[in-house]
């Protein structure tokens, strides 16, 4: 087993462990909200082009026009999912993903098939990740073009460094995420949709 993967298995199997007390109250909550499965399941690509279903507490009600379009998704976030998307606590599930091999705890942000992106042989050769080079430089306030080349600076930076500094480097980008998200937390969103 890679040290890689060793480290995403012990802090994935620790977060799941630390968080279930904030986790499950909170689904419970969403599940009265939404009235619905307090999980959202997507599809992402992952790595080698593989499929796989991405799993985060559920944020939004399940809410449609006459047409039967879902309504924009700031008449379906409810206030407490709004909060979790904040603190990116309606991500604690995506362990449960890093424990299956589907992700790691770092690399490049997970997306969906539809983007253009997507079939990028790059970001395909390694698995996407909890957290990155994206999520620590701006997030959501960057264009998806510098998402694409801060992942593409990750996976270079890593094959460079080998496996000993490759974890450090990512210890170092996982620590950093939660000063992060705080900092980004109200930057403007420049990538429409969200993946």
């Amino acid at each position: 087993m890679s040290l890689k993967r060793s480290f995403d298995i012990a802090v994935a199997g620790a977060g799941l462990v630390l968080g279930a007390p904030i986790v499950l109250p909170v689904a419970v909550t969403m599940a009265f909200i939404t009235k619905s499965s307090p999980l959202f399941v997507q599809e992402r690509v992952g790595q080698h082009g593989k499929p796989f279903q991405i799993f985060k507490i559920k944020t939004m009600r399940d809410a449609f026009n006459d047409a039967g379009e879902p309504l924009p998704d700031d008449q379906r976030v409810s206030r407490v999912g709004a909060f979790l998307r904040k603190t990116r606590l309606d991500e604690i599930p995506q362990f449960i993903n890093v424990l299956k091999g589907d992700m790691s705890l770092v690399g490049p942000r997970p997306i969906r098939a539809i983007w253009e992106t997507a079939a990028d042989p790059v970001r395909q050769s390694v698995k996407p990740g909890l957290t990155g080079l994206y999520q620590i430089s701006g997030a959501n306030s960057l264009t998806r073009e510098e998402m694409v080349a801060l992942d593409h600076a990750y996976i270079d930076t890593m094959r460079e460094k080998g496996a000993v500094k490759g974890l450090f480097y990512d210890i170092g980008i996982f620590l950093k995420t939660p000063l992060a998200l705080v900092k980004h937390r109200s930057a403007p969103h420049h990538r429409v949709p969200p993946p």
